[in-house]
């Protein structure tokens, strides 16, 4: 299980699940905005500081971090 917290100006800030590249066998379980708990589907957008609970395998964890994290000015 892997916690992200969404970053103002990151490539997916905005963008809904199914327009996110996530590498392959990841889940995202459950997402966080402001106190409540939101059960996402292919249509949910991500807001700046929502925190999302993921599954993935220990290999693509660091892939997954890496595309969460990237910069839009980039």
């Amino acid at each position: 299980m892997v916690e992200y917290q969404v970053k103002k100006n990151t490539l997916v800030e905005g963008k809904t699940l199914m327009e996110i590249d996530f590498p392959k066998g990841v889940l995202v379980n459950a997402i966080i905005r402001d106190e409540d708990l939101i059960t996402p589907s292919g249509e949910t957008a991500l807001k700046e500081n929502d925190i999302l609970y993921m599954m993935t395998s220990k290999k693509n964890e660091k892939q997954l971090m890496k595309l969460l994290s990237e910069n839009a000015d980039d």
